[in-house]
């Protein structure tokens, strides 16, 4: 078996998959924009990453894509704010006062009158300031059937789970991967490649255009990751035309133990994510449910329907 192929500047993103026979890894949306601005589009073995047109990749040409991984996607944060709305209302967060102080968010009206300086209750943040740390693996990839609607609408939602994550008092790594499996015209189809990117390191604040473009708009998958792919000659033959077809990459019951999750992508559940409407309802709900049976403790409560009714 030929030894597994391993490149870019975040080869600890590796220990997530070890099985993957090709992985390229890299350690900030930034990092990768500038690794696939170096690809000689003449020399890759497949033009898609650069065909020009937007109805396919989102974005008129590779320029702008790249544009929009360093600036980040401007235009898709007034969609994320009604999502994030609809999350908050789903799951609202609740700071609980434990404590009298001089100062606080809530007044006993009866110490007060008695003249008792202490007559405000203070909120707790010890869980702010503990901040542990969850880990979001997010899949992108999706086969050519998928509309780049669908695809960007999901990266929307994942952005305003994230959000909602850390204002809960959590820390957010997030790892986008776009995993695809070889074609079978070229091989026996069990090649298995992925390209991921950290898009958000625990220590870092929600930026939420530059989030929501590395999550996975379109353009991050089908012209970026499609260069890195085409670019490498080396996936040529296992790949071939076509890149492959979309490989899910699931997390285990030993990855939840660490606070590890993953977040599918739009493929094979598309009705949930083409409209925008509908991404942040029954998409949202999808994703939310999906970490909820990993247990994530971000969405602790009440079991989604899909479990409730198993059992």
């Amino acid at each position: 078996m030929a030894e597994p192929i391993r490149k870019g500047n975040a080869l600890e993103l590796c220990s997530y998959f070890p099985y993957l026979d090709y992985h390229s890894t890299w350690d900030t949306p930034e990092a990768f924009a500038r690794h696939v601005a170096s690809i000689d589009e003449k020399s890759a073995w497949d033009d898609a990453a650069w065909e020009r047109g937007s109805s396919f990749s989102g974005t008129e040409n590779m320029a702008e894509a790249l544009e929009l991984a360093r600036t980040g996607w401007k235009e898709g944060v007034a969609k994320i704010e009604k999502i994030r709305a609809n999350i908050h209302a789903m799951h609202p967060v609740l700071v609980k006062a434990v404590r009298y102080d001089i100062a606080g968010s809530v007044a006993n009206v009866p110490r007060a009158i008695s003249g008792n300086p202490l007559n405000m209750k203070a909120n707790d943040l010890s869980k702010s300031r503990r901040r542990p740390v969850i880990t979001l693996i997010s899949s992108m990839s999706a086969n050519c059937g998928s509309s780049k609607e669908a695809i960007t609408n999901q990266a929307a939602v994942v952005a305003a789970i994230i959000d909602q994550i850390e204002t809960q008092g959590y820390a957010c790594e997030v790892i986008a991967v776009a995993p695809t499996r070889g074609c079978m015209f070229n091989g026996d189809g069990k090649f298995k490649a992925c390209t991921s990117i950290r898009v958000k390191a625990s220590n870092q604040a929600v930026d939420i255009g530059r989030l929501s473009f590395g999550l996975g708009h379109a353009s991050m998958f089908r012209r970026l990751v499609f260069a890195d792919w085409c670019g490498d000659n080396r996936l040529r033959d296992p790949v071939g035309r076509g890149l492959g077809s979309a490989l899910s990459l699931e997390t285990t019951s030993e990855d939840w133990a660490k606070g590890i999750y993953s977040l599918p992508s739009a493929e094979g559940v598309e009705n949930f994510f083409k409209k925008e409407d509908m991404a942040a309802t029954k998409g949202l709900e999808f994703l939310v449910n999906k970490l909820k049976e990993q247990g994530c403790p971000a969405f602790a409560g009440q079991l989604p329907d899909t479990m409730r009714k198993a059992a």
